[in-house]
């Protein structure tokens, strides 16, 4: 379940999606009370557009989409990069948190040059979201 979560102080998401292909299943304005990461009003206006609907137990067939996503999107990804207003835009890719104290001690989760070759030249960070193996995502997930 990868997305890409775009915002900015000064964005107006209204006025950007108005001319683009992406079908975002989120967007918040500055000011109103944000779920998203933090309590009270959200202090930046942006849009979260789904990228993979691969489960959380997938992270590389979530990659996989994830690249699969900056290349068909790329003339997209690089209007968007030249928005001055836009001062965050990642993917955001949740997976299960595997460290149980006992049987697994450490977590590694590899993610492939590809991945970072298409998104570094478009200005887009890279979020593991690491989430306990029991919770489901919710609705204030992504």
């Amino acid at each position: 379940m990868c997305v890409l979560r775009v915002s900015g102080e000064r964005f107006d998401p209204d006025a950007f999606l108005a001319s683009s292909a992406f079908v975002p299943t989120k967007v918040f304005h500055r000011g109103e009370p944000s779920v998203l990461r933090s309590r009270g009003p959200s202090k930046s206006s942006g849009f979260v557009v789904p990228v993979s609907d691969g489960s959380w137990a997938d992270l590389q067939g979530q990659v996989d989409d994830g690249v699969a996503f900056l290349r068909k999107n790329k003339a997209e990804l690089l209007r968007l990069a030249g928005d001055t207003t836009v001062d965050d835009v990642r993917l955001d890719f949740p997976t299960k948190l595997r460290l149980d104290g006992e049987n697994v001690m450490a977590q590694f989760d590899y993610l492939p040059p590809a991945l970072i070759a298409e998104a570094g030249p478009l200005k887009i960070g890279i979020e593991l979201s690491l989430y306990p193996p029991t919770w489901d995502g919710g609705a204030d997930a992504g």
